[in-house]
């Protein structure tokens, strides 16, 4: 395939020169009419496919996810642009492919030329790549957002904690790329700098380890209500990010903490008390002990006309009678 690729591109490459040599232009002049053309021509095609790739998967895609997303993954489908997203990933890999074309064997500065594409095409791909994968982490957030499940853990962090990760790989390779280096360079000199790191992403680190803490010990989920003294809380938890805990208040006020309070910071969780589908409520209840005294038979039979205590005084009665009847 490499080697049919080069003869293909040799041809172009021989027919663009000939066409420019027979308009009477010099040699050095044709080749670079030649790589304008070139890229001209792969400009154009690009846009074109991005139009048409746009107007397909519109028309496809968007036609089946209707038959089997729900209304609000659509949505979100929409918003966040995913076709759009695909489609721009088109233009750096037509570059790429027709990257051998601007390379004449006589020139050596067509060399560094097809380089330099070669790095902006990937940078871009790179940086199209990274949208498109943080948007269906998005998507599967929604998704798993709107499962049913009884014990359904904070997502959010985990995802966000993968952002970061994607986000210092692109960074690092998008260095690399620039300075035409290996990534593992790079990654020696970071280690120097690893303190510097650790004090930059410190409330991070401890927000994910923290967040692992809440999920694996099944401390705090979304939809809990909880009770928070030391920052005046007690509400519903609405999310859990890797750095914060957002609860909306029954006054519906929202206040954002840390996601380390919830480990240290003393938490009381309702949700022992919704599962139960119930509530046991303490009150104090004064009793004057003048009042308490044995109940005579007039007193017991005015009790007995009290509809709610009728039913209970009967069958108490009867396990009274039963009992004495026994011990004689």
């Amino acid at each position: 395939v490499n080697q049919s690729g080069h003869i293909i591109g040799k041809f172009m490459q021989y027919i663009l020169a000939n066409m420019f040599l027979n308009w009477g232009i010099s040699n050095t002049s044709t080749v670079t009419l030649s790589i304008a053309t070139i890229i001209i021509a792969v400009s154009i095609l690009s846009y074109i496919s991005v139009r048409i790739a746009n107007i397909l998967f519109k028309r496809f895609i968007l036609g089946l996810i209707h038959h089997y997303w729900s209304s609000r993954l659509i949505t979100s489908f929409e918003k966040l642009k995913i076709i759009n997203k695909v489609t721009h990933l088109i233009p750096s890999c037509l570059f790429l492919f027709v990257s051998p074309l601007l390379t004449f064997s006589k020139y050596t500065w067509t060399l560094h030329l097809t380089v330099t594409v070669v790095n902006i095409a990937l940078l871009f791909l790179l940086f199209n790549s990274l949208k498109l994968i943080f948007s269906c982490l998005d998507i599967f957030t929604i998704w798993y957002q709107g499962l049913k499940l009884l014990n359904k853990q904070p997502i959010r962090s985990y995802v966000q904690f993968i952002k970061i990760t994607l986000s210092i790989i692109a960074i690092i390779l998008s260095i690399a790329l620039i300075i035409n280096k290996s990534p593992f360079v790079l990654l020696t000199g970071i280690g120097a700098l690893s303190a510097v790191l650790l004090l930059v992403f410190k409330d991070t680190i401890t927000g994910f380890v923290s967040s692992i803490q809440v999920s694996a010990q099944d401390l705090v989920r979304v939809g809990d209500w909880i009770t928070i003294p030391q920052f005046h809380a007690n509400g519903d938890v609405i999310e859990i990010s890797i750095n914060t805990v957002k609860i909306r208040n029954f006054d519906q006020t929202i206040i954002t903490i840390p996601t380390q309070s919830l480990v240290t910071s003393g938490v009381q969780n309702w949700r022992g008390m919704t599962d139960a589908g119930g509530r046991r409520i303490k009150r104090a209840l004064y009793i004057d002990i003048d009042t308490i005294k044995f109940c005579k038979k007039g007193l017991f039979e005015e009790i007995k006309k009290i509809k709610i205590l009728q039913k209970k005084i009967e069958n108490q009665e009867k396990v009274i009678l039963e009992h004495n009847q026994e011990n004689q």
